[in-house]
Protein backbone atom coordinates (compact mmCIF):
# COMPACT_ATOMS: atom_id res chain seq x y z
CA UNK A 1 0.00 0.00 0.00
CA UNK A 2 0.97 3.63 -0.41
CA UNK A 3 0.25 7.12 0.98
CA UNK A 4 0.32 8.14 4.66
CA UNK A 5 -2.84 7.87 5.03
CA UNK A 6 -2.24 4.10 4.78
CA UNK A 7 -2.40 1.99 8.14
CA UNK A 8 -0.36 -0.78 8.68
CA UNK A 9 0.39 -3.98 10.86
CA UNK A 10 2.23 -2.71 14.02
CA UNK A 11 2.59 -3.84 17.73
CA UNK A 12 -0.07 -0.96 18.63
CA UNK A 13 -2.13 -1.23 21.83
CA UNK A 14 -5.55 -1.93 20.52
CA UNK A 15 -6.93 0.91 21.33
CA UNK A 16 -10.50 1.28 23.19
CA UNK A 17 -13.65 2.77 23.22
CA UNK A 18 -12.90 6.13 25.74
CA UNK A 19 -9.54 6.66 23.65
CA UNK A 20 -11.96 6.44 20.08
CA UNK A 21 -13.76 9.20 21.66
CA UNK A 22 -11.44 11.17 23.17
CA UNK A 23 -9.63 11.63 19.87
CA UNK A 24 -12.74 12.26 17.88
CA UNK A 25 -13.21 14.86 20.52
CA UNK A 26 -9.96 15.93 20.28
CA UNK A 27 -9.94 16.30 16.20
CA UNK A 28 -13.40 18.45 16.77
CA UNK A 29 -11.28 20.72 18.85
CA UNK A 30 -8.53 21.24 16.88
CA UNK A 31 -10.66 21.84 13.86
CA UNK A 32 -12.87 23.79 15.79
CA UNK A 33 -9.87 26.11 16.62
CA UNK A 34 -8.26 26.45 12.91
CA UNK A 35 -11.65 27.51 11.55
CA UNK A 36 -11.41 30.11 13.95
CA UNK A 37 -8.36 31.49 13.36
CA UNK A 38 -8.44 31.44 9.65
CA UNK A 39 -11.14 32.91 7.01
CA UNK A 40 -12.07 30.09 4.98
CA UNK A 41 -13.24 26.26 6.24
CA UNK A 42 -10.29 23.70 6.95
CA UNK A 43 -10.65 20.25 6.42
CA UNK A 44 -9.98 17.47 8.04
CA UNK A 45 -6.56 15.99 5.88
CA UNK A 46 -5.68 19.63 7.00
CA UNK A 47 -5.47 19.02 11.14
CA UNK A 48 -2.09 19.58 12.64
CA UNK A 49 -2.36 15.86 14.50
CA UNK A 50 0.53 16.79 16.86
CA UNK A 51 -1.84 18.80 18.44
CA UNK A 52 -4.30 16.50 18.76
CA UNK A 53 -2.25 13.80 19.77
CA UNK A 54 -1.32 16.04 22.93
CA UNK A 55 -5.14 17.06 23.68
CA UNK A 56 -5.54 13.42 23.57
CA UNK A 57 -2.65 11.98 25.96
CA UNK A 58 -4.07 14.62 28.46
CA UNK A 59 -7.28 14.18 28.30
CA UNK A 60 -7.08 10.03 28.60
CA UNK A 61 -4.48 10.89 31.61
CA UNK A 62 -7.06 12.85 33.26
CA UNK A 63 -9.51 9.97 32.99
CA UNK A 64 -7.36 8.01 33.81
CA UNK A 65 -6.93 9.57 37.19
CA UNK A 66 -10.22 10.35 38.00
CA UNK A 67 -11.86 7.23 37.78
CA UNK A 68 -11.00 5.72 41.46
CA UNK A 69 -12.24 2.20 40.41
CA UNK A 70 -10.30 2.11 37.18
CA UNK A 71 -6.11 2.62 36.96
CA UNK A 72 -5.62 0.83 33.51
CA UNK A 73 -2.69 2.46 32.08
CA UNK A 74 -3.19 4.86 29.00
CA UNK A 75 -0.10 4.46 26.35
CA UNK A 76 0.24 7.64 24.75
CA UNK A 77 -0.43 7.92 21.16
CA UNK A 78 1.63 9.44 18.61
CA UNK A 79 0.36 12.02 15.98
CA UNK A 80 0.98 9.43 13.53
CA UNK A 81 -1.07 6.53 15.65
CA UNK A 82 -4.00 9.47 16.09
CA UNK A 83 -3.66 10.06 12.60
CA UNK A 84 -3.78 6.75 10.91
CA UNK A 85 -6.38 5.70 13.65
CA UNK A 86 -8.59 8.72 13.25
CA UNK A 87 -8.79 8.69 9.21
CA UNK A 88 -8.94 5.03 9.14
CA UNK A 89 -11.60 3.91 11.95
CA UNK A 90 -12.16 6.40 14.07
CA UNK A 91 -14.21 9.64 11.76
CA UNK A 92 -18.05 8.98 11.97
CA UNK A 93 -17.56 10.13 7.86
CA UNK A 94 -16.45 6.69 7.25
CA UNK A 95 -18.43 4.83 4.82
CA UNK A 96 -18.90 1.53 6.98
CA UNK A 97 -21.73 0.06 4.82
CA UNK A 98 -21.47 -2.93 1.51
CA UNK A 99 -19.34 -2.06 -1.44
CA UNK A 100 -21.42 -1.72 -4.31
CA UNK A 101 -21.11 -2.75 -7.53
CA UNK A 102 -20.12 0.62 -9.28
CA UNK A 103 -17.55 1.32 -6.49
CA UNK A 104 -16.00 -2.58 -7.27
CA UNK A 105 -15.30 -1.87 -10.92
CA UNK A 106 -13.66 1.34 -9.89
CA UNK A 107 -11.64 -0.67 -7.69
CA UNK A 108 -10.92 -3.12 -10.70
CA UNK A 109 -9.83 -0.62 -12.99
CA UNK A 110 -6.79 1.00 -10.70
CA UNK A 111 -5.77 -2.33 -9.80
CA UNK A 112 -5.54 -3.60 -13.59
CA UNK A 113 -3.91 0.35 -14.28
CA UNK A 114 -1.10 -0.17 -11.55
CA UNK A 115 -0.88 -3.63 -12.11
CA UNK A 116 -1.74 -4.91 -8.46
CA UNK A 117 -0.32 -2.14 -6.90
CA UNK A 118 -2.51 1.00 -6.62
CA UNK A 119 -2.11 3.90 -4.74
CA UNK A 120 -4.55 2.81 -2.15
CA UNK A 121 -5.14 6.73 -1.00
CA UNK A 122 -5.93 7.52 -4.46
CA UNK A 123 -8.26 4.46 -5.12
CA UNK A 124 -10.40 5.69 -2.17
CA UNK A 125 -10.44 9.18 -3.05
CA UNK A 126 -11.52 8.73 -6.10
CA UNK A 127 -14.63 6.35 -5.23
CA UNK A 128 -16.11 9.66 -3.72
CA UNK A 129 -18.16 7.53 -0.98
CA UNK A 130 -16.12 8.20 2.00
CA UNK A 131 -13.58 5.02 1.75
CA UNK A 132 -11.14 4.63 3.61
CA UNK A 133 -7.52 3.16 1.56
CA UNK A 134 -7.43 0.76 4.51
CA UNK A 135 -11.39 -0.44 3.49
CA UNK A 136 -10.41 -0.64 -0.46
CA UNK A 137 -7.42 -2.53 -0.03
CA UNK A 138 -8.60 -5.35 2.53
CA UNK A 139 -12.17 -5.28 0.07
CA UNK A 140 -10.11 -6.05 -3.12
CA UNK A 141 -8.11 -8.54 -1.18
CA UNK A 142 -10.98 -10.75 0.41
CA UNK A 143 -13.84 -10.02 -2.46
CA UNK A 144 -12.58 -9.51 -5.32
CA UNK A 145 -8.98 -10.34 -6.22
CA UNK A 146 -9.18 -12.63 -8.78
CA UNK A 147 -5.51 -14.50 -8.09
CA UNK A 148 -6.39 -15.46 -4.67
CA UNK A 149 -6.64 -18.98 -4.56
CA UNK A 150 -10.24 -21.01 -5.94
CA UNK A 151 -9.08 -24.57 -6.03
CA UNK A 152 -10.93 -26.58 -4.90
CA UNK A 153 -11.09 -27.99 -1.28
CA UNK A 154 -9.00 -31.16 -0.71
CA UNK A 155 -10.37 -33.84 2.22
CA UNK A 156 -6.97 -32.99 4.36
CA UNK A 157 -8.10 -29.61 4.28
CA UNK A 158 -11.75 -30.46 4.87
CA UNK A 159 -10.67 -32.51 8.28
CA UNK A 160 -8.13 -30.39 9.51
CA UNK A 161 -10.89 -27.30 9.47
CA UNK A 162 -13.45 -29.27 10.63
CA UNK A 163 -10.93 -30.47 13.59
CA UNK A 164 -9.87 -27.06 14.65
CA UNK A 165 -13.65 -25.93 14.53
CA UNK A 166 -14.43 -29.40 16.84
CA UNK A 167 -11.34 -28.24 19.65
CA UNK A 168 -13.23 -24.92 19.90
CA UNK A 169 -15.96 -26.22 21.57
CA UNK A 170 -19.40 -26.10 21.17
CA UNK A 171 -19.94 -22.36 21.83
CA UNK A 172 -17.26 -21.38 19.13
CA UNK A 173 -18.94 -19.41 16.42
CA UNK A 174 -17.64 -20.02 12.32
CA UNK A 175 -18.07 -15.80 12.16
CA UNK A 176 -15.10 -14.09 10.01
CA UNK A 177 -13.14 -12.57 12.46
CA UNK A 178 -12.21 -16.36 13.69
CA UNK A 179 -11.70 -17.02 10.21
CA UNK A 180 -9.11 -14.42 9.68
CA UNK A 181 -6.99 -16.10 12.65
CA UNK A 182 -7.83 -19.48 11.06
CA UNK A 183 -6.42 -18.14 7.84
CA UNK A 184 -3.11 -16.66 9.64
CA UNK A 185 -2.47 -20.01 11.47
CA UNK A 186 -3.96 -23.16 9.50
CA UNK A 187 -4.46 -21.52 5.89
CA UNK A 188 -2.07 -19.16 4.63
CA UNK A 189 -3.31 -19.83 0.95
CA UNK A 190 -6.85 -19.48 1.94
CA UNK A 191 -9.22 -16.21 2.20
CA UNK A 192 -11.15 -15.46 5.68
CA UNK A 193 -14.06 -15.08 3.09
CA UNK A 194 -13.53 -18.37 1.94
CA UNK A 195 -12.64 -20.44 5.13
CA UNK A 196 -16.19 -18.85 6.32
CA UNK A 197 -18.41 -20.12 3.62
CA UNK A 198 -16.70 -23.13 3.35
CA UNK A 199 -17.48 -24.27 7.35
CA UNK A 200 -20.94 -22.42 7.19
CA UNK A 201 -22.48 -22.83 3.79
CA UNK A 202 -21.03 -26.54 2.20
CA UNK A 203 -21.57 -29.99 2.80
CA UNK A 204 -19.03 -30.25 5.05
CA UNK A 205 -21.10 -28.61 8.13
CA UNK A 206 -23.05 -31.53 9.47
CA UNK A 207 -25.39 -29.23 10.62
CA UNK A 208 -26.32 -27.97 7.34
CA UNK A 209 -29.94 -29.23 5.59
CA UNK A 210 -31.78 -28.30 2.49
CA UNK A 211 -34.78 -29.83 2.85
CA UNK A 212 -37.66 -28.82 4.17
CA UNK A 213 -38.34 -28.23 8.29
CA UNK A 214 -39.28 -30.16 10.75
CA UNK A 215 -41.81 -29.58 13.56
CA UNK A 216 -38.50 -29.18 16.41
CA UNK A 217 -36.81 -26.63 14.09
CA UNK A 218 -39.98 -24.59 13.14
CA UNK A 219 -40.95 -24.59 16.93
CA UNK A 220 -37.65 -23.26 17.67
CA UNK A 221 -37.43 -20.57 15.03
CA UNK A 222 -40.44 -19.03 16.41
CA UNK A 223 -39.23 -19.18 20.18
CA UNK A 224 -35.65 -17.36 19.24
CA UNK A 225 -38.11 -14.85 17.08
CA UNK A 226 -39.96 -14.19 19.98
CA UNK A 227 -36.96 -13.89 22.43
CA UNK A 228 -34.92 -11.50 20.07
CA UNK A 229 -37.58 -9.81 18.52
CA UNK A 230 -36.02 -6.61 20.22
CA UNK A 231 -32.73 -6.99 18.75
CA UNK A 232 -31.01 -4.76 16.68
CA UNK A 233 -30.40 -7.62 14.31
CA UNK A 234 -33.08 -10.39 15.50
CA UNK A 235 -32.34 -12.65 12.55
CA UNK A 236 -28.42 -12.41 13.47
CA UNK A 237 -29.43 -13.51 16.87
CA UNK A 238 -31.63 -16.40 15.71
CA UNK A 239 -28.98 -17.91 12.94
CA UNK A 240 -25.98 -17.66 15.76
CA UNK A 241 -28.70 -19.99 18.45
CA UNK A 242 -28.94 -22.26 15.60
CA UNK A 243 -25.28 -23.14 14.62
CA UNK A 244 -23.73 -22.52 18.17
CA UNK A 245 -23.24 -26.37 18.22
CA UNK A 246 -21.61 -26.39 14.89
CA UNK A 247 -19.34 -29.44 14.70
CA UNK A 248 -19.27 -30.33 18.49
CA UNK A 249 -21.14 -34.13 17.39
CA UNK A 250 -17.40 -34.73 15.59
CA UNK A 251 -15.64 -34.23 18.87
Amino acid sequence: MRGKDCPHYTTDIKWNKDELISLRMAVHQVLKQMNTQCNHIVSESQITFDQVAQIHNTEMTAKRWSKTKNKSLHYPRTAIQCRIMYFNHASLKINKSKFTKTESLQIVKWVHQYKDFPPWDKVASSLQSNRTPWQCFQYYQTSINPSIPCKEWTPEEDELLLKYIAAKGPHYVVNITNCEDISKTLFPDRASKQLYIRANYTLMNPNLTTGLWNMEQERKLALCMKVYKNEKRPLAKVAVSFVITLFWSFL
